[in-house]
């Protein structure tokens, strides 16, 4: 008895859910996409130590890491701490940067299809760059 109980209360579920329209969220990538930005941040940051004493006369010793921070401003702007990166450019020079947009997508069901009810742009996502040479 109490399987039969628990089969018609699944599907009374799933008739409801179907019915009620059902949303569905899911994250998706863009292909690579392309734009022309200029570096107009281009900065080394040594590693740097620090001693610092607390109220308990304890001392500790932080430690900073380096840092390779570039920023790439066109219709979408660009900041990283990327040695890799930063090694390719320098300050002013023009850059071929890819990245891709990471979109929210929302889905509707109206019990037999599935539809895009709404798309927004979460944020975009560095890939790539290299110089641009004359």
């Amino acid at each position: 008895m109490k399987t039969l109980q628990r089969l018609i209360l699944v599907g009374l579920s799933t008739l409801v859910l179907s019915l009620s329209g059902c949303k569905e969220y899911e994250i998706e990538y863009s292909e690579v996409k392309r734009e022309t930005a200029r570096v107009t941040l281009h900065e080394y940051i040594p590693e740097s130590t620090s001693i610092d004493f607390g109220f308990d006369g304890k001392m500790s010793i932080n430690t900073d890491p380096e840092e390779y921070n570039i920023s790439f401003d066109g219709k979408i702007d660009f900041k990283l701490d990327n040695k890799k990166i930063f090694d390719r450019f320098k300050l002013e020079d023009r850059a071929d940067v890819s990245y891709r947009e990471m979109h929210g997508k929302t889905y509707g069901h109206d019990g037999k299809t599935k539809y895009l009810e709404k798309d927004k742009i979460i944020r975009n996502e560095f890939v790539d760059a290299w110089p641009i040479k004359n």
